[in-house]
């Protein structure tokens, strides 16, 4: 996913990039190492750089290294310069790559419980849903992961609430007002019962036609994060960008099992530790830069609202909770606890 780099860390884009040069030159450990690592972990991103996943691998692996006393060392490979996103969680099964990203609908065919993370409305928060992962519930996905799937997800990761940017000029304050709207969203299922019950007109389109499709109204909107928004600049095509927090993004580090096994319980926790920190610091980074970039639009003539968030929430809530091939796949018990959590009012079905 592009993003456009926060001011917070700019200054720490040419030291990112001095290490990954001078990483590529280091025989496969990360710089600085004093002696001979006894494991070395190759870390895959098809993320750019400048984005806040990217600082935060670097921050992961500064720490690991620290922590373990340069027994542990991790290789940077962003860019999708090992492997490319259509292929790197397969890699990561197969032990081609020891540590990527992974969002929850990667994990979802195998560990469909995941689900629940991805159910659109069901949090208002990011932190909400930190605390659905973290919770007693949300710790089950990592050993279903490794018994399906060989991987170990080892944390979670804000990627930015997900907003609605269109050419239209109507003001949204319900799913009513999208009516007739064709709205592009990203391929599957999902995305497109998610579109349908925000009440629009749900067109596929490939996202690099995106800003064609704005521009010569094959589409009338879309929705991603705005720091998208921005890297594309469809605020040179668009009017509107609504604030209706449908998604909040994530992914989820994530080791490969046969990897994690390399390690010891100490080098372990050290590992774990690190991601926590590593993604913390980052979740800083996506909320200032969030908060940066509707400032920009707002700059460059954009109307910026929130619509009725209570009548989106009440109208997608029910197209997917009463749907008993999503819901009858969650943990039991783990949608009543949650709801309890995020005091989302579940639907009567």
């Amino acid at each position: 996913m592009s993003a456009r780099t926060p001011r917070p860390v700019l200054a720490a884009v040419a030291t990112l990039l001095a290490t990954f040069v001078a990483a590529c030159g280091s025989s496969g450990t990360t710089t600085g190492a004093t002696s001979q690592p006894r494991v070395t972990l190759r870390f895959s991103c098809p993320c750019t750089t400048d984005q806040p996943q990217t600082m935060a691998m670097q921050r992961f692996a500064d720490e690991v290294k620290k922590n373990t006393g340069g027994a542990v060392t991790v290789t940077l490979f962003p860019n999708g310069s090992l492997l490319g996103q259509n292929v790197e969680f397969q890699g990561l099964q197969k032990d081609a790559v020891d540590i990527a990203y992974a969002a929850p609908d990667t994990f979802a065919p195998q560990v469909a419980e995941m689900e629940i993370l991805l159910t659109p409305y069901l949090y208002t928060s990011w932190s909400q849903v930190e605390d659905a992962y973290h919770s007693a519930d949300g710790q089950k996905f990592g050993p279903l992961a490794v018994q399906r799937l060989g991987v170990r997800p080892l944390d979670i990761q804000n990627l930015g609430a997900r907003e609605l940017n269109l050419t239209v000029t109507k003001h949204i304050s319900t799913p009513a007002d999208l009516s007739g709207v064709k709205l592009r969203m990203p391929s599957g299922p999902y995305w497109a019962k998610l579109g349908a019950a925000m009440g629009a007109q749900v067109t596929p389109v490939a996202f690099n036609e995106i800003y064609l499709a704005l521009q010569t109204g094959t589409v009338e909107g879309q929705d991603n994060p705005v720091a998208t928004d921005v890297a594309n600049k469809f605020y040179d095509v668009t009017r509107q960008l609504i604030l209706t927090n449908h998604v909040f993004s994530a992914v989820l580090p994530t080791i490969n099992d046969q990897a994690w096994k390399r390690l010891s319980a100490s080098e372990q926790a050290a590992v774990v530790q690190a991601f926590k920190d590593a993604d913390s610091w980052a979740d800083t980074q996506v909320q200032d830069q969030q908060n940066q970039d509707v400032t920009l639009m707002k700059q460059h003539r954009l109307e910026v609202y929130s619509p009725n968030v209570k009548a989106f929430q009440t109208a997608v809530l029910k197209a997917y909770l009463c749907d008993q091939t999503w819901t009858g796949q969650f943990l039991p018990g783990m949608l009543q606890s949650v709801e309890k959590t995020t005091r989302a009012a579940l639907p009567t079905c």
